[in-house]
C-alpha cells in the first residue's frame, strides 16, 4: 500500500502504537485528513476565484471606456492621423518635386556642358582630319612629282631611248 505520509512518521507511528493495522488505519485517517482539507481549500479557491473574477468584472465595466467612446475618441483621432498624412504626403510631394525640378536642371547643365565638350573635340578632330588630308595631298603632290622625275630619269639615262632620240636628231 503506497502512502503519502513520510515513511520515518509512519515508521514512529508503528512504534508507538506497537500495532501495524492501527498505524496503517491512523495513517489513512491523517491523509483522508489532509485530502478533506486540499479539497476545502480547492473550494474556497474555487469561491474566491469565482468572487474575484466578479468583482474584476464590474471593475472592469464601470472603468473601461464604452464601445462609443472608444469609437469617438477613434474617429476624432483617426481624422486627426489622416490629416497629419495628408500633410506630410503634400510636404513630401513638394520636396520631390523641388528635388525633381533640380536634378533637371542639373541634368540640363551637364547635357550641355557635355554637348559643348563634344562639339568642340568633334571641331578639333576635323581640324587635325584636314591637316592630315593637307599633309597627303602634299604628299601626293610630291610623290607625283617624284615619279615624274624618276620616269624622266629613267627614260633619258635608258640607252635604248637615247638610241631612239640619236636617230630623231639625225
Amino acid at each position: 500500500m503506497t502512502y503519502t505520509v513520510p515513511r520515518p512518521l509512519y515508521e514512529v507511528l508503528a512504534e508507538n502504537l506497537k500495532d501495524r493495522k492501527a498505524a496503517d488505519a491512523f495513517a489513512r485517517s491523517i491523509e483522508d485528513a489532509v485530502d478533506e482539507i486540499s479539497k476545502m481549500a480547492e473550494k474556497e479557491t474555487i469561491e474566491k476565484m469565482s468572487v474575484s473574477k466578479m468583482e474584476i468584472k464590474e471593475n472592469l465595466v464601470n472603468t473601461l471606456v464604452t464601445r462609443e467612446l472608444f469609437e469617438e475618441k477613434f474617429t476624432s483621432q483617426n481624422s486627426w492621423i489622416n490629416e497629419r498624412f495628408q500633410s506630410m504626403q503634400e510636404q513630401m510631394n513638394m520636396r520631390f518635386q523641388s528635388m525633381q525640378e533640380q536634378m533637371d536642371m542639373r541634368f540640363q547643365s551637364m547635357q550641355e556642358q557635355m554637348d559643348m565638350r563634344f562639339q568642340s573635340m568633334q571641331e578639333q578632330m576635323d581640324m587635325r582630319f584636314k591637316q592630315v588630308d593637307m599633309r597627303f595631298k602634299h604628299m601626293d603632290f610630291k610623290f607625283n612629282i617624284l615619279i615624274g622625275i624618276s620616269l624622266l630619269g629613267f627614260t633619258l639615262l635608258n640607252p635604248e631611248f637615247i638610241g631612239l632620240i640619236k636617230m630623231f636628231f639625225r
